[in-house]
């Protein structure tokens, strides 16, 4: 196992990519807190992991309230005692065209997508450098090296997540590592709201089966396993990287 002992976060992590990697983390023996505001599926996530023999905590956050990250690191402290990992799969799109964007919609995804990062990282970089040194990955996008129109705040958010995640790699080397993922298409609820604008599933499919050279959307745990690479001393001498697992659609 990889994470024997260690104590990871998983921010965002009630569904999707950031359950399959709580679910992995666990697998591989780390302590898990799970921080979302999706509470039903954040606490049937934790049970489960329970359930099968691992060590995971649920938390309710708002992770773009300094408030209520600046608390949901003191509770990691409490449960798991320290923390030596930190991931962030939070997320949210607004869809529609720029003249049709509200400021509110624009200035929500920024504080989900990025100001989250900056928050997470705030608060929790003095307990991992107290641990000794770890690891970060904040969770950008396809988005972030390609333009798409109809979604061109969550394409700026991304890019705005990747650029930080270097920039912080640098400020915290050499013991802590930061990295960022740079997901393709995946098969999440996430992707709901864009599956109902393309005119529903048949019609996705068939536009990534055209356009994706593997022909196909991974699965979460396509990208749990790229993440625990990051985070374990497989990619130890690797930080301010944005891997890049979207099948080849870049």
């Amino acid at each position: 196992m990889k994470l024997v002992n260690k104590r990871a976060l998983i921010a965002g992590g009630s569904t999707g990519i950031g359950a399959a990697t709580a679910k992995l983390f666990s697998e591989e023996g780390a302590a898990v807190v799970v921080a979302d505001i999706n509470d039903q599926n954040g606490n049937e996530l934790v049970q489960d992991i329970n359930e099968n023999g691992g060590n995971a905590h649920y938390v309710h956050c708002d992770l773009s309230n300094s408030e209520d990250v600046e608390s949901l690191l003191g509770e990691v402290d409490e449960k798991i005692n320290g923390l030596d990992i930190l991931v962030s799969t939070v997320g949210l799109m607004h869809m529609g065209d720029v003249v049709d964007m509200t400021e509110e919609q624009w200035d929500s995804m920024f504080a989900v997508n990025a100001k989250s990062c900056f928050l997470l990282a705030k608060y929790s970089v003095p307990m991992i450098q107290a641990a000794g040194g770890g690891s970060i990955v904040f969770m950008s996008s396809g988005a972030a090296l390609r333009g798409n129109a109809g979604v061109t705040g969550y394409c700026g958010t991304k890019g705005a997540v990747s650029a930080f995640s270097r920039a912080l790699a640098v400020e915290l080397a050499p013991n802590i590592r930061v990295n960022a993922l740079s997901p393709g298409w995946t098969d999440t609820p996430f992707n709901a709201p864009v599956i109902e604008a393309m005119g529903g599933r048949e019609a996705q499919e068939e536009m990534i089966a055209n356009s994706v050279p593997l022909e196909r959307q991974a699965v979460p745990e396509e990208m749990a396993k790229p993440i625990l690479f990051l985070v374990s001393e497989d990619a130890s001498y690797m930080t301010s990287g944005v891997l890049i697992v979207d099948g080849g659609n870049h």
